[in-house]
């Protein structure tokens, strides 16, 4: 998670690293209790309250002692994979509707090129004429 330029934004990295002080790795955890992702999640919607407890005039930066501070609510493991479920589900959702005005926005816009006969071999008058 970062501690510094933007404190509170978590992430889960899929290998080994190296991070330098301007970042918080949470390590060992008991997986059989906390699934990463649902931390995840719980770091993420609780980003801007972290934030806020940021400390520092150039650089806002969360301390040690804040992050050791963090209440993480901790259902049953089976809770937090439906709600990671949910989550990824409506994340899918809000994918595929981007997905889905892009097209339709193309659609839109081929439309009205054929209206107007743009790309074709059409004159076109100038304002200015």
């Amino acid at each position: 998670m970062a501690v510094s330029g933007n404190p509170g934004l978590p992430a889960i990295l899929e290998l080994d690293a190296c991070i330098h002080d301007g970042f918080v790795g949470f390590r060992d955890l008991d997986i059989q209790r906390l699934l990463p992702e649902f931390f995840y999640y719980v770091l993420l919607v609780n980003k801007e309250a972290n934030k806020s407890q940021s400390v520092g005039t150039v650089f806002m930066n969360l301390t040690t002692d804040q992050i050791r501070e963090f209440m993480i609510p901790l259902p049953t493991i089976e809770t937090q994979r439906a709600i990671v479920a949910e989550i990824e589900a409506e994340q899918a959702l809000v994918h595929a509707n981007r997905e889905l005005v892009r097209r339709m926005e193309a659609k839109v816009k081929a439309a009205i090129d054929r209206v107007w006969g743009i790309g074709a071999d059409v004159p076109m008058l100038s304002s200015g004429s």
